[in-house]
């Protein structure tokens, strides 16, 4: 890949503005949402303890442990770390001398903090994905201040990771789509209820909602197409197929922003999209004339080879689309129809055939990003600073692999042998690192919502505490309850509900947690329409599992206490038809002996009679010798 100078300058200058409009986002939210009397107060995640400051910190990075010390509430001191991240990030757009690495790290632990407290209204993926990229950015800006150096040979090596966390994100987003077994996804109709069941549409949603069925089925295809079969191209040798993947994924997330307000997540991709570029392609959109040099014939050769694979590649991709989704042209109807060609089994097997390589092929990209930065600080003039650029260089070539290695954890979550097969070493890694965003898992509309209706949450506000109103289902920005203008400053909607509640109240999981706040906090526990507060998901999981531990003993107990009975059953049996047998015998022995003795003289009658009167008393002491064992053995 060529010089990325400018796209680098391009990637970090749209970051800040991403930061300035999240920052500004969640300032503007913050008294109804985590203030002492908003819907879920951040004071409740900062409980007092014994602990000290680094404990705390260990416990839950975030600054606002610090609040107090400085005289302020845990409300404030929000509004005092978001305002001073909208601030430096309007900054850092700009002065290019204010993109700096250490203003970053600043910017990514400003978010960090207010995510560490923002419950459920910030665990949506875009903040997720803000975090992490925040991160790489620390790695890919350079030092730009006057105490700073200058060193540019390691920049196409982090910039990388920038384009492997595309890659991740994208792909992983076609792939959930069809492994969730979704009946719309499979069956290309996602769409038709997309644009209607959106949390907040645009006024091109509707218009949009109105293009015939076909139409619709075929957007999905390229859905498909976009999200995995796009993101290969992304590691393509070939500078042409970045470019048109690069083109590909703008596409898609520019017509996502048309029909929908997804606050900056869209955004935020198509910044990410920048590291398909080089400086050669963004000197065209400047309308820069750069020098061409000549070219061998050699050269004329293999440019001659590499489109010819260019178009094998785009050749072949359009006839797997064809074939795969049964594509057919209906000249009379000017129609395309489209289904699923393959089943859910082939599909699993495609991606069992897939996640592994796709692995190898960062590993390739990467170790060349890695060889070529390396040429480059041994090409510096001066023994000193080939030296300290050597150094450099092997801090972040250090880096930029651990940051690969822990990515493929949450990677392989797609598929469960080749996340089963990472090795134990880079998942205690990930685990460890896992409180601070810095890798994550994506995986965009798994399943469609609003198929055959969902249920609504109606909202019910009251000013003296006994008489409720109801009001509609916040869920669109084009109810009638709503103001009819709409001001859309950055991605932030003002005259509307706060677009993190309306996201929240979109999420039936968040829904049902905020229901029950609310509920709680709003209503006397006795009133008619309201519910008591409901133990949160930790007092849950912990109460099933001491009753679950309590069933398995009372089971245990249980079990054990019937197979003594049935023991002590059985031996009775034994021992009763023992005794049962010895009594017939005897009784047999003295009828044939009684039927002898009328045949033989008195004698021996009474001698019989007085055996037989031995044999029953030794079958009397026998039978209580029994009786008395048995009553022990009970």
């Amino acid at each position: 890949m060529g010089e990325t100078r400018l796209a680098r300058h391009m990637f970090l200058w749209c970051l800040s503005a991403v930061y300035m409009f999240a920052f500004a986002s969640v300032y503007v939210q913050i008294p109804g949402l985590y203030g002492n009397e908003g819907l879920l107060p951040a004071r409740w995640m900062l409980r007092v303890s014994g602990k000290s400051v680094w404990e705390q910190l260990t416990d839950s990075p975030t600054l606002l442990w610090f609040g107090p010390r400085l005289g302020l509430d845990t409300q404030q001191c929000m509004e005092l770390l978001s305002l001073s991240g909208a601030l430096l990030s309007l900054a850092a757009t700009a002065i290019p001398t204010l993109r700096d690495c250490r203003v970053y790290l600043v910017l990514w632990m400003l978010y960090l903090s207010l995510y560490q407290v923002g419950q459920v209204f910030l665990y949506f993926q875009w903040d997720n994905l803000l975090l992490e990229v925040g991160f790489l950015a620390i790695l890919v800006a350079p030092m730009n201040m006057p105490w700073g150096w200058r060193l540019h040979a390691h920049d196409n090596m982090t910039f990388w990771l920038v384009r492997w966390l595309l890659f991740r994100l994208m792909f992983a987003s076609g792939v959930v789509k069809l492994t969730s077994r979704c009946p719309t996804w499979w069956g290309l109709t996602a769409v038709t209820y997309h644009y209607e069941t959106q949390c907040i549409p645009t006024p091109l949603a509707w218009f949009a909602h109105q293009l015939p069925v076909w139409f619709q089925k075929l957007s999905v295809v390229g859905t498909y197409v976009i999200e995995i079969g796009g993101p290969f191209l992304f590691f393509s040798p070939i500078r042409r197929h970045r470019l048109t993947a690069f083109y590909m994924q703008v596409l898609l997330q520019v017509l996502i922003i048309l029909s929908g307000n997804y606050n900056f997540f869209n955004l935020l991709t198509i910044v990410l999209c920048f590291s398909l570029l080089d400086d050669e392609h963004v000197n065209f959109w400047l309308c820069r004339r750069t020098p061409r040099e000549e070219r061998t014939s050699l050269q004329t050769l293999l440019s001659r080879f590499c489109l010819l694979v260019e178009l094998a590649v785009y050749a072949l991709l359009a006839y797997w689309t064809f074939l795969y989704f049964d594509l057919k042209v209906d000249w009379d109807k000017k129609s395309v129809s489209s289904k699923t060609a393959f089943t859910h089994f082939e599909f699993n097997r495609f991606l069992k055939l897939v996640t592994v390589p796709s692995i190898w092929i960062g590993v390739l990209s990467l170790t060349w990003e890695i060889v070529t930065a390396k040429f480059k600080s041994a090409c510096l003039k001066g023994v000193f600073w080939r030296l300290w650029s050597t150094v450099h260089w092997a801090v972040f070539a250090v880096a930029t692999a651990s940051m690969f290695a822990i990515s493929l954890v949450p990677y392989t979550f797609i598929e469960y042998e080749a996340n089963s097969n990472i090795w134990p070493g880079v998942r205690k890694a990930y685990e460890q690192s896992d409180r601070y965003q810095l890798v994550n898992s994506y995986g965009l509309f798994r399943r469609m919502t609003g198929v055959g209706g969902r249920p609504e949450v109606v909202i019910e506000g009251s000013m003296d505490g006994s008489t409720w109103i109801d009001k509609p289902p916040v869920r669109r920005a084009s109810e009638t309850w709503l103001p009819r203008t709409l001001k859309f400053v950055g991605d932030h909607v003002r005259d509307v509900p706060a677009p993190l509640l309306l996201w929240t109240l979109f999420s039936s999981a968040a829904t049902v947690c905020l229901v029950n706040t609310l509920c709680s906090r709003t209503r006397p526990p006795q009133h008619s329409h309201c519910r008591p507060a409901q133990p949160t998901s930790e007092q849950m999981a912990k109460k099933e599992k001491e009753e679950r531990k309590v069933e398995k003993k009372n089971k245990n107990m249980n079990i054990k206490e019937e197979e003594d009975e049935e023991e002590r059953e059985k031996e009775k049996e034994e021992e009763d038809a023992e005794g049962e047998d010895e009594k017939d015998k005897t009784k047999e022995m003295v009828e044939e002996k009684g039927k002898d003795d009328d045949a033989t003289n008195e004698e021996d009658v009474d001698v019989s009679e007085e055996n037989e009167e031995d044999d029953n008393d030794e079958d009397e002491e026998q039978t209580s010798e029994e009786k008395d064992h048995v009553r022990k053995r009970k």
